[in-house]
């Protein structure tokens, strides 16, 4: 992993709305609905992005970690199980479950990049590019140990480095860390709107915030 830069945020609040459950881990964005799964309530929440109201409530039985949107589903991290299913949104089905080894660590966050998923594996510093069809390992890059959750802007990835309170930015294709920005509180889950705003939850404050980046071309 190479070291890249380190700067105080360069991140502009758009918005904060609370948490719907005490434990907020996984968040996705389906392009008007934020989707967050909390680990308390072990359910995945539906919510309005004005306000923060919960819409829909769809229970999940696991230890829930990651959230993912592919454009049509949810993609849900289960650490007990280690699995990574695919959720009809409307139903609550799971039609996928793809098994995971994560080794000596644990599944964390996850993202869909419009074609394969990208995997945090906590503790050892993985982020993983797999295949949704099967499970299939792509692409392994090093990371730091503590990553939680990751998002896709279009070009680019970012992962959330809970322990030191920050978000890091990366080359998907090589691996090589661009930049890392501070961010308030203790951060897990990130989903982005477009190429140069996103939402992360903050596991301290049990907030959802919306950050508009300074200077995005």
């Amino acid at each position: 992993m190479t070291q890249a830069s380190t700067k105080k945020s360069r991140f502009k609040l758009e918005a904060e709305i609370n948490a719907p459950g005490s434990a907020p881990h996984g968040l996705a964005w389906s392009g008007e609905f934020l989707w967050i799964s909390d680990d308390s309530d072990h359910c995945i929440f539906k919510l309005s992005p004005e306000g923060g109201q919960v819409l829909l409530k769809i229970p999940f039985d696991g230890e829930i970690a990651g959230t993912a949107w592919d454009g049509s589903h949810i993609w849900q991290v289960d650490n007990r199980s280690r699995t990574i299913s695919r959720i009809d949104p409307e139903t609550g089905t799971i039609d996928v479950a793809l098994k995971v080894d994560p080794g000596e660590g644990t599944l964390g966050g996850i993202c869909h990049d419009g074609n394969d998923l990208w995997l945090a594996v906590t503790g050892t510093g993985q982020l993983r590019r797999i295949r949704p069809s099967d499970g299939a390992i792509l692409k392994v890059h090093p990371v730091e140990n503590n990553i939680v959750g990751i998002g896709y802007d279009g070009r680019r990835i970012w992962y959330t480095d809970a322990d030191n309170n920050r978000v890091r930015l990366l080359d998907p294709g090589t691996g090589t860390e661009l930049m890392s920005y501070e961010l308030e509180g203790k951060p897990s889950g990130i989903a982005f709107v477009g190429r140069n705003q996103f939402w992360y939850s903050d596991t301290e404050s049990g907030k959802v915030r919306k950050l508009i980046i300074g200077g995005a071309r």
